[in-house]
């Protein structure tokens, strides 16, 4: 018998999860990398999560960073080895239809947090007047 978790057909609480890519690449993470939500922070609403994503130097890498960094946010089902990793906290499991819309909510954060905050490293960021 499968648990109903481990299939994504059977759309069970908690067998879907965020994940979105790296815009603003760092020295651990390479730009577009897939990126799951692994937990947030009670107090600081959507303005950063850990994120688990493949490093650069292979392997897994988990860090807090902000929310702005990242877009393409979108539901997935979360496989088996992440299932133990990730957290349910703020909302980031559950069915596909309750994460769809999660993910549409944080992109729409996400691109407006960009607009306040600009960030040089965001990839075609000027990088300022010629010397």
């Amino acid at each position: 018998m499968v648990d109903d978790v481990c299939d994504p057909s059977t759309g069970a609480p908690g067998a879907f999860g965020i994940v979105a890519n790296v815009l603003e690449p760092d020295q651990i993470f390479r730009l577009n990398a897939k990126s799951w939500i692994v937990t947030g922070t009670g107090g600081e609403g959507w303005e950063r999560f850990v994120w688990t994503a493949m490093a650069r130097g292979g392997g897994y890498a988990t860090k807090w960073a902000p929310t702005q960094r990242f877009h393409n946010f979108r539901a997935a089902w979360i496989p088996p080895p992440l299932q133990d990793v990730l957290t349910d906290m703020m909302g980031t499991r559950g069915t596909r239809e309750e994460m769809e819309s999660v993910a549409l909510e944080l992109e729409a954060f996400a691109a407006e947090e960009r607009k306040r905050h600009p960030n040089r490293r965001a990839p075609g960021a000027d990088d300022g007047p010629a010397d």
